[in-house]
């Protein structure tokens, strides 16, 4: 039994936040083993602060300070078990250069190399399944989703408000804005609230829907990963774009309407959340790529124009609790 795990994935939130289920069977499965988590730079502390590790050391993947830094510090704890989630060659060299006595990644011609335990990654299941199956065969009624997340007293001001993350990483997975106001202003008036969430990075997205509609709250900017999983235990729903801010809902219990464009649910990343209802349309350019693009590859981004605000109002009807 190992003495320190080491889980290394550095893609985004929404991917590590499909992780939780796996790093809650690491702790279930090695209960007096330490558990470090390796992970992109600000995404570390909700991990730390939800007890799912012990120690988190954050890389920018853009620096290469950062990088060896990172490095220098993986060296360091020691581990006596490797456990992979994330897929690319910089990563299984990572492992490979650490020379732990165990290591675990997923099956690819071009990082087995870099393993000493190879797992098929199932494409033909959900990404939350794909993990934990790097620990072996997937007992599905005990995939554990939950953390504890403290009562923030400051946020009931928004208790059983609905929340709206209008932002995304990618130009192409952004519903249109007017999308949003509509639906907005819809919410509000059947007696609602509504507070818009997001990164700092999306402030202006945010001031633009703030100047069509005064009545709304905005919370964008405003919070760490941490506190929005506060925020969005309070609220009703979540309505989203495919990005970060549907799988912290999901896993404080929030339903989510998600938004999906470029991408589709077949890949494995929806909301790991029974209360959820994805809006797509069916065209034939879709998918156009496994994440998203900053334009559209065939400059229609139909994906996303030809959603309907009754398609979104509908959805969160069914699901407003």
């Amino acid at each position: 039994m190992p003495n320190k795990v080491l889980f290394i994935q550095t893609a985004f939130l929404g991917d590590l936040f499909l992780s939780i289920p796996l790093l809650n069977k690491i702790k279930k499965t090695y209960p007096k083993a330490s558990v470090a988590l390796l992970c992109r730079q600000g995404l570390g502390d909700f991990f730390l602060k939800t007890n799912l590790v012990s120690e988190v050391i954050e890389v920018n993947k853009k620096k290469s300070k950062s990088i060896s830094e990172a490095f220098k510090k993986t060296k360091a704890y020691s581990a006596d078990l490797v456990i992979s989630a994330h897929q690319s060659i910089r990563t299984a060299l990572w492992v490979k250069r650490l020379k732990v006595p165990e290591s675990v990644g997923f099956e690819s011609i071009f990082t087995n190399w870099a393993y000493d335990k190879k797992v098929k990654r199932d494409l033909t299941q959900h990404d939350v399944i794909r993990q934990i199956s790097l620990l072996g065969p997937v007992d599905k009624t005990e995939i554990n989703y939950s953390v504890s997340i403290e009562d923030n007293p400051y946020y009931d001001q928004f208790k059983d408000a609905v929340a709206v993350a209008p932002g995304s990483q990618w130009a192409t997975k952004k519903w249109g804005v007017e999308g949003f106001i509509n639906v907005i202003k819809k919410i509000i008036l059947s007696g609602k609230n509504v507070v818009l969430v997001g990164s700092q990075d999306e402030q202006a997205l945010g001031k633009e829907i703030y100047n069509k509609i005064p009545e709304v709250k905005s919370e964008i900017g405003k919070t760490n990963i941490y506190q929005l999983a506060q925020l969005l235990k309070k609220c009703s729903l979540l309505i989203s774009n495919d990005s970060g801010a549907m799988h912290v809902a999901s896993v404080v219990g929030t339903p989510v309407v998600a938004i999906f464009g470029p991408t589709v649910k077949e890949f494995g990343y929806t909301p790991w959340n029974k209360h959820s209802k994805i809006i797509e349309v069916d065209l034939p350019c879709r998918p156009c790529g496994a994440h998203g693009h900053q334009a559209c590859p065939i400059k229609t981004h139909d994906c996303m124009k030809k959603v309907s605000v009754e398609m979104v109002l509908t959805a969160a009807k069914e699901l407003i609790k």
